[in-house]
């Protein structure tokens, strides 16, 4: 199986900045004096009143107002924690979050994918440890998370007829991203933004860039293993590969994706091995812990009856949502599902 595309410059790439302590990247779209002046002093700005502060935590998230010689640039900075010695010495090999993060943003702006417009690019380093690191972007507004509009519809839909066109959108997108050599790497509900046009969606957006790998066809496999992340609920798995695949979905496809799902969902049920503080820290504060998208595990009365068919009501619904909202003749293929973390 080919492996992903790998990104990034290495890390002497000609194009770097001084900017007060920071060696930077700048975007030239948005490079100026004022600007570059700001980002010089971007630490200390993030604690001045007026900042909000979008996501607190290890990797926080800011929003603020910037200056750039005349214009006002509606700014989201990413401030990215301190790591372990080893990790800082890979990225002084690979790049940092932050510089893997800019380089994804560009690499897709430049192929018409829709990111958050990078705007810069700053690092701290002493020797090999990253004392500091910080992606900055412009803000998206009026969008809405796949994770939310996900669970809104299940919600409030009686026939699940929203459901069709909000696919065919992330089909779509996700499809031009990977064309595009492009495997985001970490394609959960929640770094996938819809853009809001009117009363509807034109479009989506990929956040949370720093593991994605660039610059490479993506094989069958890397492309399964990309889209093992995103969390459907139950039926509408099939209707969504066969918009992605715009036809018939490739079975190689459906085995490989069912290998990526099943180590997905073990990483996913070791987290509290892997991570045992964090864990003990989310079960005992619940409000600080990431939001699952829960959406009901639906089960066959028996393995005689056609897929697509359920013994509950909720099944019932979400059946007819994969007959009536998709193309007709659509497959609807079943992957059990519990709510985990997309």
């Amino acid at each position: 199986m080919r492996r992903s595309p790998r990104p990034v410059p290495r890390m002497d790439t000609p194009t770097w900045t001084r900017l007060g302590a920071f060696r930077a990247l700048v975007s030239p779209e948005w490079d100026a004096p004022g600007l570059r002046a700001a980002l010089a002093g971007l630490p200390d700005r993030l604690g001045n009143p007026g900042v909000e502060v979008l996501q607190a935590g290890r990797h926080a998230t800011f929003r603020l107002a910037m200056e750039a010689d005349g214009r006002t640039l509606d700014v989201v900075v990413k401030r990215f924690g301190r790591q372990s010695a080893p990790k800082d010495i890979w990225d002084r090999l690979r790049g940092s979050k932050a510089l893997r993060t800019y380089m994804a943003a560009d690499y897709m702006r430049a192929h018409a994918i829709g990111t958050v417009p990078p705007v810069a690019c700053l690092e701290l380093w002493r020797g090999v440890r990253l004392l500091d690191s910080y992606f900055v972007s412009l803000y998206l507004a009026d969008t809405v998370c796949l994770k939310d509009r996900l669970a809104e519809i299940w919600r409030r839909s009686e026939d699940g007829s929203e459901f069709g066109p909000l696919l065919a959108l992330v089909a779509d997108g996700v499809r031009k991203l990977h064309d595009a050599g492009c495997a985001h790497g970490d394609l959960g509900n929640q770094n996938i933004e819809l853009v809001r046009s009117g009363d509807g969606f034109s479009g989506i957006a990929f956040l949370d860039l720093n593991r994605a790998r660039f610059g490479r066809r993506l094989s069958m496999g890397a492309r399964a293993g990309d889209l093992a992340r995103i969390h459907l609920p139950c039926g509408l798995y099939g209707g969504f590969f066969s918009l992605y695949w715009r036809g018939e979905v490739p079975p190689a496809f459906l085995r490989a994706y069912r290998m990526h799902r099943f180590f997905f969902r073990l990483h996913g049920a070791t987290r509290r091995l892997r991570h045992p503080i964090r864990e003990r820290r989310y079960r005992l504060h619940p409000e600080t812990a990431p939001a699952q998208a829960g959406y009901p595990v639906l089960r066959k009365a028996s393995p005689a009856m056609p897929e697509g068919h359920y013994t509950d009501a909720a099944g019932r619904r979400l059946s007819r949502a994969g007959a009536e909202a998709l193309p007709q003749g659509t497959p609807v293929y079943l992957f059990k599902e519990d709510a985990d973390r997309p």
